[in-house]
């Protein structure tokens, strides 16, 4: 069973300073995503003396 894709909203009545909000944007909010992510891994590999590119290719290597 599909079901059709919802309409985008009517952005037309939306201010422009109300859509540039930084908690609106995708991005932004990818950004704040990988940098806890990277803040996460820095902490949890520090102790093996890697770097997450490092682990990365730990990972790669091991396969």
């Amino acid at each position: 069973m599909t079901t059709a894709p919802s309409a985008s909203p009517d952005l037309s009545a939306v201010p422009d300073a109300e859509l540039l909000r930084l908690d609106h944007q995708v991005c932004f909010s990818l950004h704040a995503a990988s940098r806890a992510f990277g803040g996460y891994y820095r902490r949890a590999l520090k102790d093996l003396g890697l770097t997450y590119s490092q682990y990365l290719v730990m990972l790669v290597l091991w396969e």
